[in-house]
């Protein structure tokens, strides 16, 4: 095994070019690309801006995030990860009223 690399590594690595693949393939019912704020405390983020892409039937969203002048693309699992859309929902009118 090379330096640096664990064995977790190789293991994660056909399932997430698997999942990549497959979210490329498939419809999703969101609205995507979708801005979106970003928690995923493995992946050390809080709040990050970033725009969903896919979201993986594998488990994962394919998030863009920019770090510095670039973007990148990063794969965060469904479980562990919030995402909190950036634009708010529309309140509904005063008169508006839901029956109970």
């Amino acid at each position: 095994m090379r330096r640096g690399v664990t064995q977790r590594t190789f293991w994660l690595g056909a399932p997430l070019r698997l999942a990549l693949s497959c979210a490329l393939e498939e419809e999703s019912a969101m609205d995507v690309p979708l801005k979106v704020y970003v928690t995923c405390p493995m992946a050390d983020l809080k709040q990050v801006p970033g725009t969903l892409i896919a979201v993986s039937p594998h488990g994962f969203y394919e998030v863009n995030v920019a770090f510095g002048a670039n973007t990148h693309l990063i794969v965060v699992p469904i479980d562990g990860t919030t995402l909190t859309a950036q634009e708010p929902v529309l309140s509904p009118p005063a008169s508006f009223e839901v029956e109970r």
